[in-house]
């Protein structure tokens, strides 16, 4: 049930912007609820079982489920989000983003931080940040904090609200001159090398001309050549070559399997071809 902020959305601040209006008063930790760190002794944290139950059973808005609330926050010593006094309080002047960040979902969800939070210290030697953060969340309502949303913490319970950074992983890389718009007319050919599209024109070349030899009897220029052109249009997948001697079909099938094989081959590789070509990103 402490996990009932992720609902107010920090996010909304950079969108919607601040209180006009900031809270000067003094920022002091509070005394009575410092633990020693991954101490298990104390705990701190409150039970919002009810408020939960409230809003599952819509007797309560979503955005009013802490109202009049005081959250035990944790709030993580960073000097890039977090200014220090001196004397342990937090300059209310400039305060740093962390603070206004809490200062502002505290006033939308309508619940207070500023008297119940302490100042959370970096993890002792010895122990993890991650050690640090589910004894945090163990130990108070909220532990507000530079926490990174990865999946080893949320399959040990721990619950991110809606941020305002985004920490997870990406690649960012240079993107290439994009030079395979152009029209190519050669590119129907780029799926195969050179020498495989010579082998196969002279495989279906030797193949016509030994079918004609097995087939026919006499010589006649147009019936070689009719022989030649089924031959080689057996490669788009279209058998019109139908011998009827037994040598005759024995090559007749060979060429269609191998027909069958290399345009297989060539789908295969234009579809791979494209992927790769355009995605614009080169090793």
């Amino acid at each position: 049930s402490r996990l009932l902020l992720a609902i107010l959305c920090i996010h909304r601040y950079l969108l919607e912007g601040a209180a006009s209006d900031p809270d000067l008063s003094p920022i002091v930790p509070n005394p009575e609820l410092m633990v020693e760190q991954f101490s298990t002794s104390v705990n701190h944290r409150q039970s919002f079982c009810e408020e939960q139950t409230k809003f599952n059973d819509n007797g309560v808005d979503l955005r009013h489920a802490l109202k009049g609330k005081n959250v035990n926050t944790a709030v993580g010593l960073d000097t890039s989000f977090v200014n220090l006094d001196s004397d342990g309080s937090i300059n209310p002047e400039d305060p740093g983003l962390l603070i206004v960040l809490l200062d502002e979902v505290a006033r939308r969800g309508e619940f207070s931080w500023r008297e119940t939070f302490v100042i959370e210290y970096p993890p002792i030697d010895g122990e993890s940040w991650l050690d640090l953060l589910l004894w945090s969340v163990d130990t108070y309502d909220i532990s507000a904090n530079w926490w990174f949303n990865t999946p080893q913490r949320l399959s040990l319970g721990v619950s991110f609200p809606r941020g305002w950074y985004d920490g997870s992983l990406s690649i960012i890389a240079k993107k290439d001159k994009d030079d395979i718009s152009s029209f190519n007319y050669l590119s129907w050919g780029m799926p195969f090398t050179p020498v495989v599209w010579i082998a196969l024109a002279a495989t279906m070349l030797i193949s016509g001309v030994i079918c004609f030899f097995l087939e026919e009897t006499r010589l006649s220029l147009s019936v070689f050549i009719s022989y030649i052109h089924a031959s080689f249009i057996v490669f788009t997948g279209h058998l019109d070559l139908l011998p009827t001697s037994h040598p005759g079909q024995l090559i007749s099938f060979s060429l269609s399997f191998f027909a069958l094989l290399m345009l297989s081959a060539y789908t295969a590789n234009l579809c791979s071809f494209l992927v790769v070509e355009r995605s614009a990103f080169k090793s």
